[in-house]
């Protein structure tokens, strides 16, 4: 539904092993489904491999060509047709051979070195964050590719963009304690906008 309202894609296209997926977006205009070889569903499968699966399918059997390819997760509720329609502008802005979606991590890491731990973000040792220093997770809600840099055993190519994400947009439903996060999220943002709807309204009376 995200993809469908940013308004900026000719298809939309969903390779899923699940036939209730299939299902429910078919019933969307302009959605194509698939349902991917069942040896694809292996946990050891690599990403590449269902995105090109899915790729070569539909240029091969619907003649679709397309010049960008845009994977979305659908573990993640929370993420908006805005960030979609910034992670395609900086692919194409910026000319990265992919973009991916993060969040920023705050947290004090460290590697393995010479002497015991070594900090990956000095600065924080002394709660100082500094940008050289920043360190971003993947959050897998959204993923851009120019078409040529996908390849079976090749996703990102050699230059990856990124766009941040909040914490809250980058929750990721993987068990049923991330279904009850998101809930309150969305429940949280929904009192929110009853608040601030409700002090605008005040304010003009």
């Amino acid at each position: 539904e995200a993809a469908i309202d940013t308004g900026l894609f000719d298809t939309i296209f969903v390779t899923t092993d699940d036939e209730r997926v299939s299902e429910y977006c078919s019933k969307f205009d302009g959605v194509i489904t698939y349902i991917r070889p069942r040896e694809l569903s292996s946990p050891r499968v690599k990403l590449s491999q269902v995105l090109y699966d899915g790729v070569v399918k539909l240029e091969s059997h619907y003649e679709i060509f397309p010049d960008i390819i845009v994977l979305l997760s659908v573990h993640s509720p929370l993420r908006g047709p805005e960030h979609i329609c910034k992670a395609v502008d900086t692919l194409i802005l910026y000319n990265t051979d992919s973009v991916i979606s993060v969040y920023e991590d705050y947290e004090l890491h460290f590697t393995h070195g010479k002497n015991g731990l070594k900090a990956l973000n000095r600065g924080m040792l002394n709660k100082i964050r500094l940008e050289r220093e920043s360190l971003y997770v993947d959050n897998g809600a959204i993923k851009v590719f120019w078409r040529d840099v996908i390849k079976e055993d090749e996703l990102y190519g050699r230059n990856i963009g990124h766009i941040v994400m909040a914490f809250d947009d980058s929750l990721q439903i993987k068990k049923p304690f991330d279904l009850w996060m998101a809930e309150q999220i969305l429940l949280r943002r929904k009192r929110q906008m009853v608040t601030e709807q409700t002090l605008v309204y005040s304010e003009e009376v």
